[in-house]
């Protein structure tokens, strides 16, 4: 999963616009649990346009998401306590 993940970055910075690879990507993120690089991806379609029903799912997507990074961050303070 790691190469293909690496594969699938090289592809989107090679073309931005490829929205399959986008989501392949993104998909492997998920799946990996990499919220951080989600995250960014996200906002990058998001800044790529696409209908408002699209956009509004993007933000919604990015909302959890930016949720479960603060859970994280705050499970690992609640254990260094």
């Amino acid at each position: 999963k790691s190469r293909a993940r690496d594969i699938y970055r090289r592809v989107v910075e090679d073309d931005p616009n490829d929205r399959e690879a986008i989501r392949v990507l993104g998909s492997l993120y998920e799946e990996a649990e990499l919220l951080s690089e989600l995250l960014a991806l996200r906002r990058r379609e998001l800044q790529m346009g696409g209908s408002p029903e699209d956009r509004l799912a993007l933000r919604l997507e990015m909302a959890r998401i930016a949720g479960r990074i603060e859970e994280r961050s705050a499970r690992v303070e609640t254990l260094l306590a």
